[in-house]
């Protein structure tokens, strides 16, 4: 959906910075992903980096992964 906003921002209004703006975001966007960092950058999986990876409610409040419960070896 961004891309065809940004096109229809460059192709109709001839408006550039936005397109500048949005691959500057992307570029940004894909250095931050948590999979880029363990395997790319070689950072350790520890902590944030760790799987099963948490994903930030929309609401502020806890994680649906917080409420697993992980039952021992039987």
């Amino acid at each position: 959906m961004g891309i065809a906003m940004m096109g229809v921002m460059h192709l109709y209004f001839n408006y550039t910075q936005p397109l500048f703006i949005q691959s500057l975001m992307t570029l940004k966007n894909v250095y931050d992903a948590k999979l880029v960092q363990i395997y790319i950058v070689g950072k350790e999986a520890k902590e944030d980096l760790q799987r099963p990876f948490k994903t930030a409610s929309m609401f502020g409040g806890k994680n649906h992964l917080d409420f697993i419960v992980v039952p021992a070896n039987v």
